[in-house]
């Protein structure tokens, strides 16, 4: 079992909301914007657009934008976070706003490292929001696969015993949390992408065969906007090193993907 540091329980959250599928609000010229690729822009018209459903897709725009960069950007994160906060004021059962909240908290504690993020209690934080998008949305596929990753995420960094024992965490419950999830969004590339990054963080050489499925169906997957694309051809990119047998550049890649690297 790969041992993490502490500020890995939340590291892949920051893939998660690449999984919300397109808002329930009709199209907006913000949401094409983002559709498109085209993040700075879909953020200024997310925020001009105002309201819960505006600034939903504007941080989401900031997160990938983020996402997508070479290097960690902390100031893209606190205005992605600013945005979800804008949202969820607008809306308290915004169940997308809660996890891009949960989303840009995790990926700021990435890079504040454990005490800082300590100090600011992120972990309880977006537990308890990873919870209340639960509640509001029990079906929620997205809400799912973000349980599911935490569960494997404190198991890998706490062991079997102990994150059972601390925190509630089990690799089986979080492999199933996984599955209901793509059980409700079959075709969603980056679901399944994002179960295969967060097995490999926990254990490589145990769920080798599970990684390469997911990996698999990512590609098999439907992309909707260029993000979903580019997850695409990330899940591909993994899989031709894995089945090359290139583990070293595969591990390299991963590392890198989760914003290890």
């Amino acid at each position: 079992m790969r041992r993490l540091s502490a500020a890995r329980l939340l590291v892949l959250i920051e893939i998660a909301f690449m999984a919300m599928g397109a808002p329930a609000h009709a199209a907006t010229p913000a949401l094409s914007l983002y559709a498109e690729g085209e993040y700075s822009a879909a953020i200024s018209a997310g925020e001009a657009e105002g309201g819960s459903s505006g600034f939903t897709i504007a941080a989401r725009a900031a997160l990938a934008d983020a996402e997508l960069r070479d290097a960690p950007c902390l100031e893209c994160l606190l205005n992605a976070e600013r945005l979800a906060q804008a949202a969820i004021e607008a809306d308290s059962e915004n169940v997308d706003a809660l996890i891009l909240f949960v989303t840009a908290l995790g990926r700021r504690a990435r890079i504040i490292g454990f005490f800082a993020s300590q100090r600011e209690s992120i972990a309880t934080r977006t537990d308890g929001a990873i919870a209340n998008a639960l509640r509001l949305d029990p079906a929620s596929a997205l809400a799912l696969a973000v349980r599911g990753a935490w569960h494997i995420e404190v198991v890998g960094q706490a062991g079997r015993f102990m994150g059972r024992v601390l925190y509630g965490a089990d690799i089986e419950e979080g492999k199933n949390f996984y599955r209901q999830a793509i059980e409700n969004a079959p075709d969603n590339p980056v679901i399944r992408y994002q179960y295969a990054l967060s097995l490999d963080g926990y254990d490589f050489e145990e769920e080798r065969v599970e990684i390469e499925a997911a990996l698999e169906a990512a590609i098999m997957g439907v992309a909707h906007n260029a993000y979903e694309e580019t997850i695409s051809a990330r899940a591909q990119t993994l899989l031709d090193l894995l089945q090359s047998g290139m583990e070293e550049a595969f591990e390299e890649r991963m590392r890198q993907f989760r914003g290890e690297a």
